[in-house]
């Protein structure tokens, strides 16, 4: 494995674990899971870094089966005789955050490749490229996760703050507890934007649209799932996986930048944290 700078210890080195909430390090347990031939595989087991979960398939149905909301990177060989397109889209499903990158044996393979993804190398000519690629992918998925999970803290902490008397705020326990894990997410977002480019941000920003394509099974509106929400309507349980008619739609409608609305009760619901997938 190649060798890696100061800074990038920090993250996939020794975690930290300092007295201060911003001395410490994510744990970084989400999973990498890969699909690919065994020689392959050999070459993805060198790049991915030894403190990262590496499960690897050369089944597709077990791949599936393992597919999971705790999982970070897929890793699919566009050289294995499967349908891609079904796999992505169940790794998508099953993890909204989950990045998706394709491993090729030259570039003609890409360029016949149609499916939708995050990245894509060619191995092991690319290996280097691949080794720091992963790294940066695997990131911005907990990036992305962690920020989630940071709005949805401050939108908590500022019902709790309407909810209390003034002179109720500074002893409430619940509420400190909220600004803890706050300012911990908020250190852990500033030590995950070290490690992407400029080019990661753009491709997370401009993310939302392909898992909208990629994950369209109804007659308008994508998986719930491959946008953060859950699979019902947390308030009247509608289910939200399937065409109701032509007033219910799919049950859910957006109404907003990363807000939707249950088109049968009317509860309103911004983005939610994906099933099993933990942050620190």
């Amino acid at each position: 494995m190649g060798k890696t700078t100061p800074s990038e210890d920090t993250l996939f080195g020794p975690a930290a674990s300092g007295s201060s909430i911003t001395d410490r390090s994510p744990s970084l347990r989400a999973k990498v899971l890969s699909l690919a031939r065994p020689k392959t595989q050999n070459v993805i087991d060198k790049g991915v870094p030894d403190k990262l979960t590496l499960k690897q398939f050369t089944d597709p149905a077990d791949f599936c089966e393992a597919a999971s909301g705790n999982v970070a990177v897929v890793l699919l060989s566009v050289a294995m005789e499967t349908e891609l397109g079904p796999l992505v889209k169940e790794s998508v499903s099953s993890s909204p955050h989950v990045r998706v990158m394709l491993i090729a044996d030259d570039g003609a393979q890409l360029l016949q490749c149609d499916v939708s993804h995050d990245e894509a190398v060619v191995l092991p000519d690319e290996y280097e490229t691949f080794q720091s690629l992963i790294k940066r992918v695997y990131i911005r998925a907990y990036y992305a996760a962690a920020t989630q999970r940071y709005y949805k803290v401050c939108l908590s902490i500022r019902s709790r703050e309407i909810q209390l008397q003034p002179g109720e705020i500074d002893d409430d326990e619940r509420l400190e507890r909220l600004r803890k894990v706050q300012k911990l997410l908020q250190s852990y977002l500033r030590q995950f934007r070290r490690h992407l480019t400029p080019a990661d941000m753009e491709a997370m920003e401009n993310r939302t649209d392909r898992l909208q394509r990629l994950a369209r099974t109804s007659k308008n509106d994508p998986d719930p799932t491959a946008v953060g929400l859950p699979k019902r309507c947390p308030e009247c349980d509608l289910d939200w996986t399937v065409w109701h008619d032509r007033r219910l739609r799919n049950g859910y409608e957006s109404i907003g930048a990363n807000t939707w609305r249950c088109t049968r009760c009317g509860a309103v619901m911004t983005d939610e944290d994906p099933d099993n997938y933990q942050v620190g």
